[in-house]
This record gives structure tokens, sequence and C-alpha cells, in this order.
């Protein structure tokens, strides 16, 4: 209906939504592909180093991942929580300050 309105151009800027619309589908395409990735990715090297729940983790990384320019640095933080020394807590105490952490957020 907003096309109607400009007259002869009509059709140059119809072309040009059609341009803008794959333009941006192609981007999320892109994005989703790689917040997949980091995922798959997050997954398997958790796996291999034993942490549980590592495949919610990585869906955390994944999900964090969708956020342009910071996303994957603000997942990995969120899922690398430390003890105020700087040690990785032990066993269950891990997992617990984990869940803690995530529900303050």
């Amino acid at each position: 209906m907003g096309l109607s309105l400009t007259g002869a151009r009509e059709e140059r800027y119809r072309r040009l939504i059609i341009d803008i619309n794959k333009a941006v589908a192609g981007y999320m395409l892109g994005n989703l592909i790689i917040s997949g990735l980091a995922t798959v990715a997050t997954w398997i090297v958790l796996s291999i180093l034993g942490v549980p729940y590592a495949l919610s983790l990585g869906f955390v990384v994944g999900f964090f991942d969708l956020i342009p320019l910071v996303g994957a640095t603000l997942g990995a933080i969120v899922v690398s929580f430390r003890d105020p020394d700087g040690e990785l807590p032990d066993g269950d105490d891990r997992l617990d300050r984990v869940h803690h952490r995530l529900a303050a957020l």
C-alpha cells in the first residue's frame, strides 16, 4: 500500500525492498549457523573436559552468540564462572554456583 504512493518509482522501491529482505535473511541465516557451530564446539570441548551439563552450557553459549559482536564473549563468561579466589570449584559445588549465578542473571 505504501509503495503505491511512490508513483513512477514504485518498481525501483519494490526491488530495493526485496534486496534488503534478501540481505537481512542471509545475515540471519549466517548468524544462526555460527551460533549452532558455537553450541556444538562448546559441547564437545566441555564434554572432553568432563564438565557436567556440557550440552546445556553449550546451548547457553549458542544463545548468547546470537547477540551481535559481544554475544560469544558473554556466553563464554557465563559458562566459565569462577570462585572469587580465581579457582574453579570442585564437583557439585561448581554446579551449584553456576546454577545460582545463572538464576541471578
